[in-house]
């Protein structure tokens, strides 16, 4: 009661000074007649039009004045707080001050100047369009920040991410909603700052609605060997210890341990670690359990499972089968087999992003990803299409120097055969002859892709030929 004391004597002081002079301004109006003409020069007419503008601009300025903080403190600051439990954004504050001005400004030009206001209204809504058109992008962002207030899907303080499909996915806390834009505190302690009309269109997840504790998960790949029950007492174990190291002062919730999948290649158990915590501490939960996890395991003499990745024997056949090396001999096949870059994807991982220069060939070896376009016919509609062991991602897109054309995920565990400028070249100089094979496969995959989407490729088989051979000369030395 004492620290609101001197806010409520604040509150009284600025209500009180604009009433106070709406009461004098107005009793001058009201009481004085032709009184105020005997101030200044007396028989000038000029000295009463501008007497009385005056007095008139400042009654109706000081009212605004007082209707605005009444507005702010009585109804914002204290019926609207009180409903949905936290203070109001600004904006709804910003918008109620600009409404109150908008009025007075609107009762000053028709009571005090007399205008007719139908002639105002008129200018101002043939200005309107003019601005709205130069202005359309922030009238977007203003409607998509009122909407996002009214709604009431988010809030300042609520920890969010947002994300859409092909764009970088953003995770932190709301500081502010403005007029244009929603700043949010990522998780790197910057300010991140994205315009109304982004976050409208973007998917909200709210991790502080319905309770701020966010549900987590920690994979863990085991050997199959491992005993199912000693697995889940290990995991257990470590996260129970993990868990009150991260909150020492309250008491810790017992985690969940559950087997999600049984991998036959290899033979191995995934194991997922189901814990609630805060989102500001999400990350270090997360890096304190898999400490913790690595701890118990090393002293239980258990290891994390690896990845079986296949024999030089078996990749030359995996070779040989994808797009881009089909039809090259065996010897060359395996000679990629022997210095190819293997790269294990887990399952839910962005490969390619669509728009990215192309600068890396994945050639599917195992397990199945998704490719995702967008082409616009008429209107824009999405494609997803299915990758399964053979299909080569960015081979066009790198050997025509052009983007990927699609985000590519992985559906499932994936390995991928990588290829960069680099190695190709190593590839090239150890079998020259791999070229012609590598310019031909690929020349029908652009032809072919073009004739169906008539697209842009849809080429002669020499140009796509020429074109692919004239960019390998760019980058490499052949």
């Amino acid at each position: 009661m004492e620290n609101s004391l001197p806010k409520n004597k604040k509150v009284f002081k600025e209500l009180f000074f604009p009433l106070i002079l709406v009461a004098l301004f107005g009793s001058l109006i009201f009481y004085g007649g032709e009184a105020y003409q005997a101030i200044g020069l007396a028989g000038i007419g000029m000295a009463h039009l501008v007497l009385g503008y005056l007095l008139g601009i400042s009654t109706f300025l000081a009212l605004a004045v007082f209707v605005r903080r009444v507005v702010q403190y009585i109804f914002l600051d204290w019926l609207i707080a009180s409903a949905i439990g936290s203070q109001p954004p600004r904006l709804l504050n910003q918008l109620a001050a600009f409404l109150v001005y908008l009025l007075a400004f609107t009762a000053i030009v028709g009571i005090v100047f007399k205008q007719d206001l139908t002639v105002v209204l008129a200018a101002s809504g043939a200005m309107g369009i003019v601005v709205g058109l130069a202005l359309q992008n922030l009238i977007l962002d203003i409607f998509a920040g009122l909407a996002l207030n009214l709604d009431r899907i988010v809030k300042l303080g609520d920890d969010v991410q947002l994300h859409k499909i092909g764009d970088q996915t953003i995770e932190g806390r709301i500081v502010e909603i403005s007029w244009r834009t929603m700043q949010i505190l990522d998780t790197n302690n910057n300010t991140v700052i994205i315009p109304n009309r982004s976050v409208s269109a973007a998917v909200i997840t709210n991790f502080s609605s319905p309770n701020p504790q966010l549900a987590t998960s920690i994979p863990i790949i085991l050997d199959g060997k491992v005993p199912v029950e000693r697995a889940i007492r290990i995991l257990k174990a470590a996260s129970i210890e993990a868990l009150s190291v991260v909150f020492p002062d309250t008491p810790v919730i017992e985690p969940i341990i559950s087997v999600t999948e049984i991998i036959h290649v290899p033979r191995s158990v995934k194991y997922n670690i189901y814990v609630h915590t805060p989102f500001e501490k999400r990350a270090r939960t997360r890096n304190m359990i898999q400490q913790h996890v690595l701890k118990h395991l090393s002293f239980a003499g258990v290891r994390p499972a690896q990845h079986a990745l296949p024999d030089i024997a078996h990749l030359t056949i995996l070779i040989t089968m994808t797009e881009l090396f089909h039809g090259v001999e065996e010897s060359d096949a395996r000679w990629i087999a022997t210095y190819a870059r293997l790269k294990v994807v887990e399952a839910n991982q962005t490969v390619t992003q669509r728009g990215e220069i192309a600068e890396v060939i994945f050639l599917v070896l195992e397990g199945l990803l998704t490719a995702e376009s967008r082409h616009t016919i008429g209107t824009k509609s999405r494609q997803l299409q299915l990758l399964s062991p053979g299909s080569m991602i960015g081979g066009t897109a790198m050997l025509m120097n052009d983007v990927y054309e699609a985000t590519v995920s992985s559906k499932t565990i994936c390995l991928l055969l990588e290829i960069n400028y680099q190695l190709l070249e190593k590839i090239l100089a150890q079998c020259p002859k791999l070229i012609d094979i590598i310019i031909h496969n690929v020349t029908q995959l652009v032809v072919r892709k073009g004739v169906a989407e008539k697209s842009q490729w849809q080429m002669q088989e020499a140009d796509v030929a020429a074109e692919i051979l004239r960019n390998l000369k760019r980058h490499l030395s052949i």
